[in-house]
């Protein structure tokens, strides 16, 4: 569904299946589903490969921006490590564009790395 591209101070994430991403739309519209860096990751077999989408709270983040980490992973115990050289993506905009939107009408959205 997506091709994520580091860049040097961000992520570009580009769509590739048009069909897919529209369907994610469609089960949130009828299905009352909520699209999430999760999914996006999750149907681009991204997820568990290097890649994770990171709530908040659990970096002590004071925003509900949708968040994209690299090299991150969680211990035995359910806690989220942050390794050396791990990498952190948000997108700043979200409250006013939905990233996934503009994704759909764009073929990309850019996420921020976070320092």
């Amino acid at each position: 569904m997506v091709e994520l591209i580091e860049k040097p101070n961000g992520l570009l994430i580009r769509l590739t299946d048009k069909d897919e991403l529209k369907d994610l739309f469609w089960k949130q519209k009828h299905e009352h589903f909520l699209i999430g860096a999760y999914d996006i990751l999750d149907r681009s077999r991204y997820l568990g490969n290097g890649w994770d989408e990171i709530m908040p709270d659990k970096i002590g983040a004071l925003t509900d921006s949708p968040i994209i980490a690299k090299d991150t992973y969680y211990d035995d115990d359910g806690n989220l490590e942050l390794p050396e050289g791990y990498k952190i993506y948000w997108y700043p905009n979200y409250m006013i564009k939905d990233p996934w939107k503009v994704l759909l009408k764009k073929g990309e959205v850019f996420f921020d790395l976070a320092e």
